[in-house]
């Protein structure tokens, strides 16, 4: 059963982080929601989360994927968090899987992981990314270095899908896909 983190931090798009967790809780996978320094969150919309644990309590060795969420002012926050930005190149070094959608690719930014990488990112946002490696697809997949990035709310199921492929199988994102009635 793949392993997932969902990491949150004040400020942080409900929408997406819920349709993630969601997603790849219905797809079997052990999913734990993550704070960044506190297992109580308020989302962007005033919504509140409880953490299953913090990011200091966590082995990121055991999991497969780690997943950013955006909205603000999480994605900022976390762009500029040491201990986020170590967990993301100890990710990206140790191939685990990297997700980030709508502002919190920035986080991969920051982190110094997105040389000669392609991304995607809320559209806001596109000037803040190498020109040569940005792009406006829904999803986008970079298999070699193993990070997975997407626009924004409208892309949230496309992109908690897009993992349910990539850690289990195409089938699995199919039925999936299919029970929820994702067209």
């Amino acid at each position: 059963m793949p392993k997932v983190y969902v990491v949150l931090g004040k400020g942080v798009e409900e929408i997406e982080a819920i349709t993630v967790i969601d997603v790849l809780r219905r797809a079997e996978f052990s999913v734990s929601i993550v704070g960044v320094d506190t297992r109580a969150i308020e989302g962007a919309n005033g919504i509140a989360f409880e953490a299953d644990k913090r990011l200091s309590d966590v082995s990121i060795e055991e999991c497969d994927a780690i997943i950013f969420p955006g909205g603000e002012p999480n994605s900022t926050l976390l762009a500029k968090h040491d201990d986020v930005l170590k967990c993301v190149q100890l990710c990206a070094a140790k191939k685990i899987w990297l997700g980030a959608i709508c502002a919190a690719p920035k986080i991969f930014l920051n982190s110094g992981i997105l040389d000669n990488v392609p991304v995607t990112s809320y559209p806001a946002l596109s000037e803040t990314f190498d020109p040569e490696y940005y792009r406006t697809e829904d999803v986008v997949i970079e298999r070699e270095n193993r990070i997975v990035t997407s626009r924004g709310i409208g892309t949230a199921l496309s992109f908690a899908l897009t993992f349910v492929e990539l850690l289990d199988s195409k089938s699995k994102r199919d039925q999936l896909a299919e029970a929820m009635v994702v067209t």
